[in-house]
């Protein structure tokens, strides 16, 4: 029986999977943590989807592993995402800054260069982060990966469990917890927050166990979540500019009001125009929750 089998056991798949992910997010931190100056973004987002596949992986897996040894895969991912997560916030903030401006009137360059030297101040910052986590991490990552191979074992109770049953659970349980978020009340940019959170997981759950989806399932599920994901991401850079921007302006009006003064029409010009993409995606979001939530059971 191939381990692509869908009556092939859990625990077998688990090592293979297990151990291709976090070596995936090895390799992407060696060249994420030195990211070429003509696209420092891309590097990082691919670093911080790698830890998120592995993560998924580690949640799939969760019962084939000691509570210690998933413990310390959660804490490991997380220390890395975080820091790759607010470098490339800062990188993305300067890029749009950056776009945005070109055609910007006179009168709104000092207030544009101003608030580029600060995010690059602030980037600058966060660069700290990552050249502390590139000393070990990787070596880290390394060693854990070796470790949950090592770890897996057949769980308590899951005795006769076929990777297929396992795979239809996990992508259940995963749908349902976005169903749960899609059909909540949402008023706040943290409920929104939440929704994109729970379709990373649907999707990365569904990416790292792609093999054994029953056929179809993907080519539905994919383009629905890319979907929503494009869109509260975009989102989600907005809200993230707009913290950015009120940030800075807290600053200056306390400690250099003088510049403020010259600094605010492209201040507030820029917030204007995040806060107009903002709620762009947000009636976007909408009707994609209105198809999501059409097409589950029972609608």
């Amino acid at each position: 029986m191939g381990l692509t089998d869908p009556d092939v056991r859990p625990a077998k798949v688990a090592r293979q999977v297990l151990s291709a992910r976090l070596k995936g997010v090895r390799d992407r931190m060696t060249r994420a943590f030195a990211p070429p100056a003509d696209d420092p973004t891309e590097p990082l987002h691919k670093l911080r989807v790698e830890v998120r596949r592995a993560g998924a992986a580690v949640e799939a897996f969760a019962e084939y592993l000691p509570r210690r040894a998933y413990r310390r895969a959660k804490r490991e991912l997380r220390a890395v995402r975080r820091a790759a997560g607010d470098a490339r916030d800062w990188d993305v903030f300067a890029v749009a800054v950056s776009d945005w401006a070109a055609g910007r009137p006179d009168a709104e360059r000092p207030g544009l260069d101003a608030v580029l030297g600060w995010a690059a101040a602030k980037r600058h910052a966060a660069q700290a982060t990552l050249d502390e986590l590139a000393q070990d991490h990787p070596a880290v990552v390394e060693q854990l990966r070796t470790e949950l191979r090592d770890a897996v074992r057949r769980p308590r109770g899951a005795k006769g469990q076929t990777l297929g049953e396992l795979v239809g659970r996990r992508l259940a349980e995963r749908s349902a917890e976005l169903t749960a978020a899609v059909s909540a009340e949402i008023t706040t940019d943290e409920d929104l927050h939440r929704v994109r959170i729970a379709a990373k997981r649907v999707r990365y759950t569904a990416e790292v166990l792609d093999d054994w989806l029953p056929p179809g399932v993907g080519d539905e599920l994919y383009p629905r979540l890319k979907e929503v994901q494009e869109a509260l991401g975009r989102f989600n850079d907005a809200v993230t500019a707009v913290a950015h921007l009120d940030e800075f302006a807290a600053h200056l009006r306390q400690t250099q009001p003088a510049l403020w003064d010259r600094c605010r029409p492209a201040v507030e010009a820029l917030a204007d125009h995040h806060a107009v993409a903002r709620e762009q995606d947000r009636a976007a979001f909408r009707t994609w929750a209105e198809g999501w939530r059409g097409r589950q059971p029972g609608a």
